[in-house]
């Protein structure tokens, strides 16, 4: 699957950068993934005043997913030179259409759920803080225009701390 028999094997130096690399970014992004869903998770079930839902950060799960598979993979493969039966490689197959799936939808979804949740308990968004570049969307619930305006000059300081380091 990664190189085939009458390919030269990659030295040990390219073996050790793609471990490291695939371990960093596979067990990275399930680690951002779920810092966010704790994080969320956590501001639903104490009522917060604002409950701030990070969907780039639901994308992680399903990276993480197929980085740590491909990881299983790789150490099956490269380092521990076991040949991949057919029926393995097809578990993987099916296992990354499914974790590429799970990174598509689970944003949404989360996202269409959580939205009908919030809006029964009172909650509305926060438009002036709300953000989007590409598919990463931060969303702002608030149960109150108080929490609102908290979250505005929260925003407002962060800028401000940003043009200060930038002119130093």
């Amino acid at each position: 699957m990664f190189y085939d028999n009458e390919m030269q094997p990659p030295s040990t130096l390219r073996k050790g950068i793609a471990l490291t690399l695939l371990t960093v970014m596979g067990f990275g992004s399930l680690a951002v993934f779920g810092n966010v869903a704790i994080e969320l998770i956590r501001d639903i079930s104490s009522a917060s005043p604002s409950i701030i839902l990070y969907k780039g950060g639901l994308y992680f799960l399903g990276a993480g997913l197929l980085l740590t598979a491909t990881l299983l993979l790789y150490l099956l493969e490269v380092i521990l030179n076991k040949t991949l039966s057919s029926k393995i490689k097809n578990a993987y197959t099916i296992f990354s259409v499914g974790a590429f799936v799970v990174a598509l939808a689970l944003p949404h979804v989360v996202h269409y759920f959580l939205s009908g949740y919030l809006h029964d308990k009172q909650y509305f968004t926060c438009d002036e803080v709300e953000k989007q570049w590409l598919h990463d969307h931060t969303i702002s619930y608030v149960n109150s225009k108080e929490a609102c305006n908290q979250l505005i000059l929260k925003e407002e300081e962060k800028l401000k701390e940003i043009h200060n380091n930038y002119d130093k």
